[in-house]
């Protein structure tokens, strides 16, 4: 499966918001999404990732 950034992004942050519930495949998929993103963004992407995914949302020209 190919998955293009915003919705890697998009399932990560899903499953970061539920994190709390999720079962053990869940929560394996999460790590592997969580290392691959600190793997390819600066801590402050991180950190903005919310805000940035919400703007894409609101404009998807952006």
């Amino acid at each position: 499966m190919d998955f293009k950034g915003d919705e890697i992004v998009a399932i990560y942050l899903a499953l970061v918001e539920q994190e709390d519930r999720l079962d053990r495949f869940q929560l394996a998929t999460l790590e592997r999404l969580r290392s691959s993103l600190y793997g390819n963004l600066s801590v402050e992407q991180m950190e903005d990732l919310v805000e940035s995914y919400s703007a894409r949302l609101a404009n998807p020209q952006v």
